[in-house]
């Protein structure tokens, strides 16, 4: 990591930090811990290098902290981000055409509840120009894209399906940049999202993209499309775990789970030499938690709009006919549609038998209640779970 920390008057890289913090044995820790300065404390950390009082006094603790994953489960949060994205060597696109032999890599992904049949909209998340083989790309402050894979604050299907894709080619920057900057624009961290029909779904608006850029993102140039599915309530599968997973070629597994493991950094890393790995195989690492974060709450009423204008628009119809259709409207319609399933797990509580019945159709009650994003909506159920005599389960905190 090309960052350092500035202990008094000496620079040391936030790497080297960490290495001393682990090879000290507690030393550091001890020093900056203690209500009493030990004024002889000295750590060597180089050829001609000494840390001392002066330099450790400003940090609490060397070793860089991380906040622990929230679980994960039926009713509970999920975040899903994509943490570190490496290309390795992509293919040309257009080998037979001189010039450029690099293109501009899109990152995409895609989700859907396990019961359903339709594809799902593609989430765009990035666009990088011009990119080097055997390098990583991410979101950077400077310019348009979104890490974000996709939120909700309370999962409420058995299982998910989810697809990270990479695709490559000459003209997708050149093509769909200005209208991905466009929507970016308007999504600010979110993601934008790709119906089939000439349009971006960005924050609270349609963004029209030229036909050619709409048939790129129909049927992109894919070097790298993998698959996972995460399992919440499905009998006889492993539960999805909070942390980080490493999505490779599933033909080329042994490079990867026989030389490497995954640093703190999210990089694959040699076992024995610690070197990133830089191989040219692609691989993107994404971490899944439970943490609840209420301002990604717009993901999902984005989310939602892009699925019912995909639903609701063909691709051959006018451009005029989409943005008549408001991102607003289809937001409350999807909030309705919760309301509705949570009307019906509330009376299916009410009518249960047995506890267990009633205690799993209460769960799916307050999972499809958090999914509502309109207040007054939820407001509107709510009442009648205060109303229904035995069936009050845990309120929202909202």
């Amino acid at each position: 990591m090309p960052v350092a920390a500035a202990l008094g008057e000496t620079l040391v890289s936030l790497d080297k930090l960490d290495e001393i913090a682990e090879e000290s044995e507690g030393e550091v820790i001890d020093f900056v811990t203690r209500e009493e300065v030990d004024e002889t404390f000295s750590l060597p950390v180089g050829d001609n290098l000494n840390l001392g009082p002066a330099e450790f006094l400003q940090a609490r603790v060397v070793h860089s902290p991380t906040n622990p994953y929230e679980g994960i489960g039926f009713g509970k949060p999920l975040t899903i981000v994509i943490e570190a994205i490496y290309v390795g060597d992509y293919p040309d696109a257009l080998k037979w055409v001189p010039g450029f032999n690099v293109g501009d890599v899109l990152v995409t992904s895609a989700n859907k509840a396990f019961h359903v049949f339709d594809s799902a909209p593609r989430s765009v998340h990035l666009l990088e120009p011009r990119t080097e083989r055997r390098s990583f790309i991410k979101a950077r402050a400077s310019d348009q894209g979104s890490q974000l894979v996709y939120y909700s604050p309370a999962v409420d299907t058995m299982s998910i399906l989810f697809s990270v894709e990479l695709s490559s080619d000459r003209d997708l920057n050149s093509t769909l940049g200005e209208s991905f900057a466009k929507a970016l624009s308007t999504a600010g961290a979110l993601p934008v999202f790709a119906p089939a029909a000439p349009y971006l779904v960005a924050a609270g608006a349609v963004i029209p993209i030229a036909m050619k850029a709409a048939q790129l993102l129909a049927r992109p140039q894919m070097f790298f499309a993998e698959d996972v599915e995460l399992n919440f309530q499905r009998p006889g599968v492993k539960l999805a775990q909070p942390g980080a997973l490493v999505l490779y070629p599933h033909a080329d597994e042994s490079p990867f789970s026989e030389r490497y493991k995954l640093g703190a950094d999210f990089v694959l890393r040699d076992v024995e030499s610690g070197e990133a790995y830089d191989g040219p195989l692609p691989y993107i690492v994404i971490s899944l938690d439970g943490t609840e974060h209420t301002e990604l709450k717009g993901w999902s009423a984005q989310a939602a709009s892009a699925e019912l204008l995909e639903r609701f628009i063909q691709p051959d119809e006018l451009i005029s006919k989409t943005l008549d259709v408001v991102t607003e409207s289809l937001a409350l319609y999807n909030d309705m549609q919760y309301r509705h399933k949570a009307a019906e797990a509330l009376d299916a509580a009410g009518k249960a038998t047995g506890a267990e019945k009633k205690e799993e159709e209460l769960a799916k009650y307050q999972a499809y209640v958090k999914n509502i994003q309109n207040k007054e909506i939820r407001k509107t159920i709510e009442k009648t779970e205060h109303e229904a005599p035995g069936t009050a389960g845990p309120k929202d905190d909202e």
